[in-house]
């Protein structure tokens, strides 16, 4: 349990400009990690190209968003995966980490948790198909702090967003 935390912020600290980084896990409050949440905004912010994942319930899907925030702002995609149970941590030069554990305080602080390391070659390359038949299509964009420059001009910049959302309901619109 206490190994999974150190190994995330690890790969999260060796992620280079390019880099494809794979995020899932159902539930991620993390309150209190905000060690872990530093290093990802770090490692976007640095050009690491982070796909996050939550399950698609609103009470999952508001606390990654606002936990997250400052990471999304540094190019962070988020999105939501209906009935999702999986928490796969995926990092494309190095290795994956396949666990029990939630990106929440309680699976660090009280819970038992285990996880498997497993370095980049034929298994790891086997999670990324996974990641590309499985995952990707059932995905839901909640990234809506994307924009553009569309025109500058002496006296202002006009961005345009590439999409939106439905402020009722919260669901992205392109």
């Amino acid at each position: 349990t206490r190994e999974i935390e150190p190994a995330l912020n690890d790969l999260l600290l060796d992620a280079e400009k390019g880099d494809e980084v794979w995020i899932i896990t159902p539930y991620a409050t993390m309150n209190r990690l905000s060690s872990l949440k530093r290093t990802i905004s770090g490692a976007s912010s640095n050009g690491a190209k982070i796909s996050f994942v939550v399950r698609d319930e609103t009470d999952q899907v508001n606390p990654a968003k606002t936990h997250l925030k400052e990471a999304i702002d540094n190019g962070l995609k988020v999105y939501a995966f209906r009935r999702l149970h999986a928490k796969v941590y995926w990092f494309e030069n190095t290795a994956s980490i396949i666990t029990s554990a939630n990106l929440v305080d309680g699976s660090f602080e009280s819970s038992t948790e285990i996880g498997l390391l497993i370095e980049a070659g034929k298994l790891h390359d086997e999670i990324r198909e996974w990641i590309e038949n499985v995952i990707k299509p059932g995905l839901r964009s909640l990234s809506t702090t994307n924009s553009r420059k569309v025109s500058t001009s002496k006296s202002k910049t006009i961005i345009a967003s590439t999409f939106g959302f439905c402020i009722r309901c919260d669901t992205s619109i392109n």
